[in-house]
């Protein structure tokens, strides 16, 4: 079973988006901060790293035990040997979580390093690298010190989900618990001084201060292991004091225990509720990516465009409730509310759009071999698009980007198919903007001055089937130097024939076995997406690539099934015309 888990895994998968942008093409480090980030299974280098680690660990733990912490120096050979590899391992270990402390989780501190150095876990591995250091410079850690080592074991619950469910049930009560204790204190303190005064006015002489009576009160609350507890008040009001001092130990480790092992239930009972939904919406997902779309004659591979509520609810026995909670939790699926009839004025049909992603901000799929370039800039925010984008993108010999998430400079939400932040981009550079948006933009103004790139959007349902947009005012459809997102003349009627010609007698045969044979309706120039803040403009100037936008019609990206993949068997035969004429 663990051989087949390893087998479904990456050789390699960096999680945080920083780290992706900065070393995806460096494989040492990559290695390195995969391994060292904590998921065990995130990768098959990060699982035989943290093999590799942990074993060194136990290893190490082993010769300590066996030697009762002895001096290396009469240890046997074996033993020696050990000590110094699993030093050596440990040291290059706490090296390059030092260097790269950045991308393991302290990215949001001022000196990332030194925020690992000391965090708990921090401490701990210098500690444990202490014996290592020594014994290379030729000191004996001995006498209590000599326990330093048997700290290494600790490191092992950085393995541990369990550990870190302690600790979120700590921090998430971790007011309360204070407060108790505080409370607790306080009120040790103030029955200290009474007690003291009452036992010195008797002329007692047991007690010398109120620090002493408030270590011999602690001493009380635990048993007195320590022996520091062996004084007895003489007074009426010292036995008293002392009486009710026992009470507060009871308070002391009672109340915070309870509240601690409430915490820790309540984690147990929400990571049980979160591994569920996983379960849940891996699913949905696996339900859409074992699905096979458009019927066997379709030219090209897909799956489900989408499924409705009753559809998933009949084939998993899943509640309303269920369903949007996998939605919630799922980084892959979509909610969308959809008429099942265009002349419907309100949404009656509840559906789940499952997409994909591969990067910070959705997917793409960049081919050296392209000079077409495919982009879908509203994947988050219309309906039926990320499926028809995907599979021209991952079907036809062109590059792909697809944007999937919504994209922030901020707090501001950056648009579709126009933002402020487009040209913002492109004058201030990447320093200023989010790591998702960053790579949209660079990976979108990849094409160079020989290439094209095609934007897809939607349109609304009373234009005709497909729009056709390159930058010249409403009505205009001849080349012009200033306004047309074309090189040239010639190369503008060269695309827009055979975006013409694809969209004429188009031929499918469907799922059920019923040829259809339809023509689409073609507009051009009527929207106007060329404006400076336009991610058709924007594209232009800093690529200087030829650059159209196509906006398909509502009702056919989210129509019936037929209209749906004949018009989808046109955009393909148009990308693959399209790709052969700027190859």
């Amino acid at each position: 079973m663990i051989f087949d888990k390893f087998k479904n895994i990456p050789w390699t998968s960096l999680s945080d988006d920083q780290a992706r942008e900065r070393f995806g093409n460096n494989l040492w480090a990559s290695i390195a901060i995969d391994t060292l980030d904590g998921e065990l299974w995130s990768s098959r280098v990060s699982f035989i790293g943290n093999i590799i680690i942990l074993s060194g660990i136990l290893l190490s733990t082993i010769t300590y035990i066996l030697t009762n912490g002895n001096d290396l120096t009469n240890a046997p050979l074996p033993v020696i040997f050990i000590e110094y590899i699993t030093g050596t391992l440990l040291l290059i270990e706490i090296l390059l979580r030092i260097h790269f402390a950045k991308y393991l989780g302290f990215n949001k501190s001022v000196a990332p390093a030194i925020a690992y150095l000391f965090s708990f876990i921090g401490l701990i591995d210098l500690l444990s690298l202490f014996p290592y250091l020594t014994n290379i410079a030729g000191i004996s850690l001995g006498g209590s010190l000599a326990f330093i080592r048997i700290l290494r074991l600790w490191r092992i619950t950085r393995f541990i989900p369990a550990f870190r469910g302690v600790s979120d049930a700590f921090k998430s009560r971790k007011d309360e618990i204070l407060v108790t204790l505080l409370a607790v204190v306080l009120l040790s303190l103030t029955l200290s001084a009474i007690m003291f005064h009452a036992e010195k006015t008797k002329g007692s002489e047991v007690f010398s201060s109120i620090i002493e009576v408030f270590i011999w009160s602690m001493g009380k609350y635990t048993g007195d292991y320590g022996a520091i507890a062996g004084a007895v008040p003489i007074t009426v009001m010292g036995k008293l004091v002392a009486t009710i001092n026992g009470l507060l130990g009871i308070a002391l480790f009672a109340i915070p225990s309870g509240i601690l092992a409430s915490a820790f239930i309540d984690q147990l009972s929400e990571k049980r509720r979160l591994n569920e939904i996983k379960e849940r919406y891996s699913q949905i997902q696996n339900y859409f990516d074992n699905s096979v779309g458009g019927g066997k004659h379709l030219l090209y591979k897909a799956n489900y465009r989408f499924a409705s509520f009753d559809t998933l609810q009949a084939k998993f026995v899943f509640s309303d409730e269920q369903l949007f909670e996998a939605i919630r939790e799922s980084s892959r699926l979509r909610f969308r509310a959809m008429k099942s009839s265009p002349d419907l004025r309100y949404n009656d049909t509840r559906i789940i759009e499952c997409f994909h992603q591969n990067c910070s901000y959705g997917y793409r799929n960049i081919r050296s071999d392209s000079s077409v370039m495919l982009i879908n800039p509203v994947g988050e925010v219309e309906r039926g698009i990320s499926h028809f984008a995907f599979t021209l993108g991952t079907n036809c010999p062109i590059s792909f980007v697809s944007r999937e998430i919504t994209l922030y400079n901020g707090e501001n939400k950056i648009g579709s198919n126009k933002s402020i932040f487009y040209p913002k981009y492109i004058l201030e550079g990447p320093d200023h903007f989010s790591l998702p948006f960053t790579e949209f933009m660079r990976d979108l103004t990849k094409a160079d001055s020989n290439s094209l790139i095609v934007i897809l959007s939607s349109a609304a349902s009373g234009r005709n089937h497909v729009v056709l947009e390159y930058g010249n005012e409403a009505g205009d459809t001849s080349w012009n130097s200033s306004t047309s997102t074309f090189s040239s003349a010639e190369r503008m009627e060269e695309v827009r024939k055979i975006i013409a010609d694809s969209l004429q007698s188009v031929s499918y045969r469907s799922q059920s076995e019923k040829n259809i044979e339809r023509s689409f309706t073609l507009e051009e120039n009527t929207i106007g997406l060329s404006g400076n803040e336009s991610l058709l403009r924007t594209t232009r100037n800093s690529t200087g690539a030829d650059v159209i936008a196509i906006p398909i019609n509502i009702n056919l990206l989210i129509g019936e099934d037929g209209e749906y993949y004949t018009l989808l068997t046109a955009f393909g035969k148009m990308m693959e015309k399209l790709q052969l004429i700027y190859s």
